[in-house]
Order: structure tokens, then sequence, then C-alpha cells
């Protein structure tokens, strides 16, 4: 029973049951809004004590608080504190929602920074970066590189070993001259060679300009050992004064004669020919049992090629015994044949290998043009 405006209405009790129900379901989304934002979800306490329609509300609102809770934007991309539920604040709902508003604080990483000094220069073969700082890491570029040897063309002691060097190249061109396609080696090329593996501004300037007999490093052992054709470059008057490796090490002229000596060695074309001896007599042999121009030749002192001249009706598969063969005393021996163009590329590619400064055949193109310049100044 229930009065209203003074009149007393009575319901069915089919409809008393149904309104309570009806009412609790038109309101159960409001109820789910107002409780999850506010955080507090307190039962309905409106009606009497022991009112059976409060007791179904209630019912009905306890069931609403058992439900799961919506999916809601994530408080750290609300308010960028992770991890914290916003809808359980319910006391500091506008604190958070203006520090969602607020723009984020930026941090700002100063990058570090970087000096260059062009007045530098290193101009050793390995390292082909110009020189800037990074902390207290010295870096070196290219360009600063250019920048440095360009000041350093002005400064006398960059030009020191000019005299040796033209005295070497000149002994050297004199004892090649004989060679299959050999052209006069230009001195200017040997002093841009110098320039890119040390520079006056090195130590090694004073000792090893050229770099060679450095203990890591095989060139001046292939030149001296006459394994790789180091017997065919040097001149009799320089194989003296470079038989050891500490005369390398330690005399600059030495230094800069084995350097060039490396250069040629490396730039040179080779083959295994036969080469008849100075002994002018004709020798003869007869075939044994299990004979062959291999064994004959090793035996005799000859080569195959000169028992095929001296021996063109005779099968070397199908020897006789008893058969008589001409010979002269030859041997198998490496000579040079032809020369790779002394170019910059060449040149970087064969002296230094570049494995280690890529820029190594760029930094020889540019100190050669600079040295040519100078030199062609009257």
């Amino acid at each position: 029973m229930k009065t209203h405006a003074g009149t007393k209405t009575t319901l069915s009790p089919s409809r008393a049951q149904a309104v309570p129900v009806a009412n609790a379901l038109a309101h159960q989304a409001q109820l789910r809004h107002v409780l999850f934002r506010a955080g507090v979800q307190p039962r309905l306490e409106n009606g009497a004590v022991n009112d059976p329609l409060e007791r179904e509300a209630d019912a009905v609102t306890q069931h609403v608080m058992s439900t799961p809770k919506p999916s809601l934007p994530s408080p750290a991309s609300e308010s960028g504190v992770g991890g914290e539920d916003k809808h359980a604040q319910s006391a500091q709902s506008n604190l958070v929602e203006a520090k969602a508003s607020a723009p984020a604080p930026t941090t700002t990483q100063a990058s570090p920074q970087v000096k260059t000094n062009p007045s530098s220069l290193n101009s050793g073969g390995t390292t082909d970066q110009p020189k800037r700082s990074v902390g207290d890491k010295k870096i070196y570029t290219f360009k600063d590189w250019k920048v440095g040897l360009r000041k350093a063309v002005g400064n006398d002691e960059w030009h020191r070993w000019d005299g040796e060097i033209q005295k070497a190249v000149s002994e050297y061109n004199a004892h090649l001259s004989g060679a299959p396609g050999y052209k006069p080696l230009d001195w200017q090329i040997v002093k841009a060679i110098i320039w890119v593996e040390t520079g006056a501004n090195k130590p090694e300037w004073k000792n090893k300009p050229m770099q060679i007999g450095n203990k890591i490093d095989p060139g001046l052992t292939s030149l001296l050992s006459g394994k790789e054709g180091g017997d065919l470059i040097l001149p009799p008057a320089f194989k003296q004064s470079l038989q050891t490796e500490a005369l390398v090490r330690e005399s600059p002229e030495n230094n800069i004669r084995a350097g060039i000596g490396y250069l040629l060695m490396r730039m040179a074309k080779y083959k295994d020919k036969s080469i008849l001896s100075s002994d002018p007599k004709v020798y003869e042999v007869t075939v044994k049992s299990g004979d062959s121009f291999s064994s004959i030749a090793e035996d005799h002192g000859t080569t195959i090629d000169v028992l095929e001249e001296l021996n063109p009706e005779a099968k070397p598969k199908a020897l006789r015994i008893g058969q008589v063969l001409k010979y002269k005393k030859a041997s198998i021996q490496r000579v040079i044949v032809g020369w790779w163009d002394m170019n910059t590329y060449n040149i970087a590619i064969r002296y230094n290998s570049m494995k280690k400064d890529k820029n190594y055949d760029k930094k020889l193109e540019y100190a050669l043009s600079l040295v040519r310049k100078r030199e062609a100044v009257p």
C-alpha cells in the first residue's frame, strides 16, 4: 500500500512484485555509473526498516556491486601515473583530472659538444677521420686531414727528406731500366706516400718516414727474403745497408730505400721462367730405366723447357732406355714481365692494402697534388 496525493491505491500482488523489479532495472545503469565513479558503494537506506521494496532494491544493488567493473581507460594514459586506479580516488578526482590535463614534463638531453680543430693534422696512413673531440675522445675526418695537410705544405720540416728520396729513386731507376716495361719512378709519388704514411708531426718521421719495418708489418721481411721478387728489385748498392731489419728501423735513409724497394716489388708483375745459365756448353745424358724429363732436369741442373727445346724428336712419355738427350744448364727463376700502372689507387691497394684506412688512395692523390703543385712553382 502507498498513498499519493491523499488517494489510497491498492496494487495486485503480481503488479506489486513487478514494480520494484522494473524500477531497479531502470536505475541499474545509473547505479553502475554512480557507484563506480564515486568509488563508494553503500546500500540504499531511503525506506523504512524491513521495507520489502527497499530489500528488493538492496538485492539489486548487491548484484550490481558484485558485477565486474567495465573496462576503463588506463590510469597511466589519463593521469601519467602508472598503476593507480583513478576510479578509487573519489576524494581526489579533481586533482587527478588537473594532472591529466597538465602537459607532461619533457626531459631534454644535451648532445655532446663536438669541437673541430682543422689546424691539427693526423697524417698517418691508418686514420681516415678529421680531428674532432667528443668528450675526451679524439676523432679525425678526411676533411680535416686535408685542411691540416694544406697548412703543412709551408712547413720546411715536411720537405726534409726530399734529397734522400731523389737519390734513392735515381738508384732504383738505373737498376731497373732494363726490366721489361719499366717506367722511371717519379720521386714525388714517394714523397706523397711519406706524407700519408707518417708526416712531420709524428715521432716516426725522424727514423721511419715510410713506416716499413714496424714489428707488426711483414713488408720488410717480404722484401728481404728474396722469395717475392725483392732480390730482383733491390740495387746491389742497397743490399748491404738493408740486410737487417734493425738497420731499416733506425736509419731514415735506409727506411726510405726499403720503402721504395717494397713499393716497386709490389708493383712488379712476375712469372716463373726457365733461365739458361752463363755456361754455353751443351751436355748429353743417356736415358736409364725410370727416367723422365722431370727427373733428368732435376738431376742434371736443367729444365724441362730446355730438354724439350734441344730434343724435339723425343717423346717425354715414351722415352727409350739408352736414348741420348741433349741439355744445357738452366733453372726456373722468377722474372719481372711487367708492371702495374703506377696510379694512386694501385699504390694504395698494393703498398698499403687499405684495410685499415679506406681513404688511403684519396689521401695519396690529394697529397700528390699538393707536392706537384709546390714543385711546379719556380
